[in-house]
């Protein structure tokens, strides 16, 4: 069951479903200084198991995005939960890459392979 929950914003749309337990969060627009307090309200809320960041419609990426998902990943981590990241642009890939980020993500270039790997993880699979 797909429950729609909207966050709208001039410079960031940000849309939250649940999907079988899991929690999406689609980011599109900018992501900085000016817009990163509106995703912080919705990725630092009360964690989910999985929480599902798909940042692949984002089209600036700055350095309050970078802070923010890692203080969303320690959240989600600290609570026993996984933030798994999406992304395949280069603007969200190469400030990840450049800064090491990426090495304490995970990351995958689909929003359907983020979710098909946590779906064989939950069943003992090997991801």
């Amino acid at each position: 069951m797909v429950e729609p929950i909207e966050h709208p914003s001039p410079a960031l749309d940000v849309d939250v479903v649940r999907v079988d337990g899991v929690v999406i969060v689609t980011v599109a627009g900018e992501l900085d200084l000016d817009t990163a307090p509106r995703l912080r309200d919705v990725l630092l809320g009360p964690p989910p198991p999985v929480l599902v960041l798909d940042l692949t419609a984002v089209r600036f990426f700055g350095s309050s995005g970078l802070s923010l998902l890692l203080e969303a990943n320690r959240h989600a981590r600290c609570a026993g939960g996984e933030l798994v990241l999406v992304a395949a642009g280069r603007v969200v890939l190469r400030p990840l890459e450049i800064t090491g980020v990426v090495r304490v993500l995970t990351l995958f270039p689909t929003l359907a392979e983020a979710l098909t790997w946590k779906s064989a993880a939950r069943v003992g699979q090997p991801a």
